[in-house]
């Protein structure tokens, strides 16, 4: 008996010793893999996240050697990385048309939950609304399916728009006399900046205002490549987001980093400016850095069907990387140890209890994360108030209310008066805790049952339920700008802006809602051009 005991004993000690001689083995660095990345841009913040991958050594600690390609205007990333010149590149949600156009490729992360991609048009009198946009010169970019859409979905007709190269700068729109541009192709972490540099004034019209949400920028490789290197395709994943949690962390040591060894066209400002403006397009706060879903992928698609950029029956089946990442080698070593020595553990049921605990906590972190993104997609993230589709629903049901109840109900379309003053004086970062405080402001003025919303820049919309007089909306409205008109304190200084609104009362001036908003709207600019800090009731 005590010679059987022994055989075991030694048995289990070689198969324990081959198991750690094999671990060893499998955990010996390997030769570092050559990859290449095609960006669609020049060097900027925009791509901060390989910047900073390379710098902390994380492509490095996975196997990598990473070389970056720069893009610009006329670069096609989907058929560098199709065509084997670069193994990785970086898209948008068009990659969806191009994978049912035959492409070969997969969508491996999503870096930005929102598109940055705006219509950045030339301030006039003749362009107030996207539909102005008709019987125009747009200059665009190659990949301009999402905006194309925009305009589409709008109601614009695309065949009265003219569509030249991108010149790659904002300049082309500096003078009117000289150039036929009446609008390009944009990033709101840059343009924008670029334009006011210019004294260029503008108009943004984004695809978000008629809830239209594409994912912005996505990394991306050919489906031969993610076959052939799943192992290799994970590691670049996993690094790149380890390299952007880094530089959303240290966004000023990465404008550094870029203005010394990338070279790119912006100055210290400008990147400053971009990497603001991109943090919040990642949601980070809420939604883990590369997270994708079939779900919105879907919504995407339908997006592109209504403008007919896309055909009714397309599919995003294997069209996401699957990120089928093995356990480590020594999980199944321990596995194999455990099954010679089972008879001698009988702890294993409860080790399986509690895999299976952390998988459901897993299960309903996940769901409380898809409810985060629900709420996100209705509600501004700089004011957290409702956007336009929530504000929609919510005039739906006032007008719906007063039908019912023989009551009113009222739109104030608000404008800020004096605010691009504050981003010109203070900068961008006043101009926020400026919307902030009057977001606030707003909400503080209001009836619980009412609705304070933005629309976009500094443009407001308040709903007022259930109004039994139509003076009750002139009250308001004064009150309003008696609040918003009170002097704001920023680092040691006093801002002081007012307010233009415009009064329309669903059915007294309309009986048809949506243009409700539109009287409204109207009757703002009466106000703006009278004097400013005034309401005017619609007439």
């Amino acid at each position: 008996m005590a010679k059987r005991y022994k055989f075991i004993f030694n048995f289990v000690l070689i198969a324990l010793l081959a198991i750690s001689i094999q671990a060893f083995a499998a955990d010996v660095v390997p030769k570092l893999k050559q990859v290449s990345v095609q960006l669609k841009w020049f060097h900027q913040f925009q791509f901060a996240g390989f910047y900073a991958a390379i710098e902390q050594g994380y492509f490095t600690e996975a196997g990598l050697n990473v070389k970056l390609i720069e893009g610009g205007p006329t670069i096609k990333v989907t058929e560098s990385v199709t065509s084997g010149k670069a193994e990785f590149g970086i898209g948008n949600s068009s990659l969806l048309i191009d994978y049912n156009n035959g492409s070969q490729i997969v969508a491996v992360a999503t870096l930005f939950q929102h598109s940055p991609s705006i219509i950045l048009a030339r301030r006039d009198e003749t362009i107030r609304t996207v539909k102005d946009l008709e019987g125009r010169t747009i200059m665009g970019k190659l990949h301009t399916a999402e905006l194309m859409t925009y305009l589409k979905v709008a109601g614009v007709d695309l065949k009265k728009i003219k569509l030249v190269p991108h010149t790659g700068t904002v300049e082309s729109l500096k003078r009117p006399s000289e150039s036929v541009i009446d609008a390009t192709t944009a990033y709101l972490s840059s343009e924008p900046f670029l334009a006011t540099q210019l004294n260029i004034p503008y108009h943004i019209f984004n695809p978000r205002d008629l809830n239209i949400d594409f994912y912005g920028d996505t990394l991306f490789t050919s489906s031969r490549f993610a076959n052939l290197h799943p192992e290799i395709v994970t590691a670049m994943r996993n690094s790149l987001i380890k390299g952007w949690q880094y530089a959303l962390k240290n966004s000023d040591e990465l404008v550094s980093i870029i203005l010394a060894k990338y070279h790119p066209k912006k100055d210290r400002l400008a990147l400053s400016y971009e990497s603001q403006t991109i943090i919040p397009l990642f949601a980070s706060d809420i939604v883990d850095i590369g997270l994708m879903s079939h779900r919105r992928w879907h919504e995407i698609g339908s997006a592109f069907v209504k403008s007919e950029t896309l055909k009714q029956d397309y599919t995003v089946d294997g069209f996401l990387f699957e990120n089928k990442e093995p356990l480590p080698t020594w999980v199944y070593n321990l596995l194999v140890a455990s099954l010679l020595i089972i008879t001698l553990i009988t702890f294993i049921a409860v080790y399986i209890l509690s895999i299976n605990r952390r998988l459901t906590l897993s299960l309903e972190q996940i769901k409380e994360q898809k409810e985060i993104i629900e709420y996100q997609a209705t509600h501004d993230t700089l004011t957290g108030l409702p956007e336009l589709r929530l504000l929609h629903e919510r005039w739906d049901k006032a007008v719906s209310r007063a039908d019912r109840d023989n009551s009113r109900a009222a739109i104030l379309f608000i404008d800020l008066d004096g605010f691009k003053l504050v981003n010109d004086t203070y900068g961008h970062h006043a101009g926020d805790f400026v919307l902030k405080i009057v977001s606030s402001k707003l909400n503080k003025s209001i009836r619980n049952v009412d609705t304070a919303a933005r629309l976009g820049g500094d443009e407001f919309v308040v709903i007022l339920d259930c109004i039994k007089s139509i003076e009750d909306a002139p009250l308001i409205a004064n009150k309003l700008i008696a609040a918003i008109s009170q002097p704001i304190s920023y680092n040691n200084s006093v801002i002081n802006i007012g307010a233009s609104i415009g009064v329309a009362i669903y059915p007294v001036h309309s009986s048809k809602p949506e243009e409700i908003i539109k009287l409204a709207d109207l009757s703002m600019y009466k106000a703006k051009q009278s004097g400013k800090n005034k309401f005017k009731v619609y007439s």
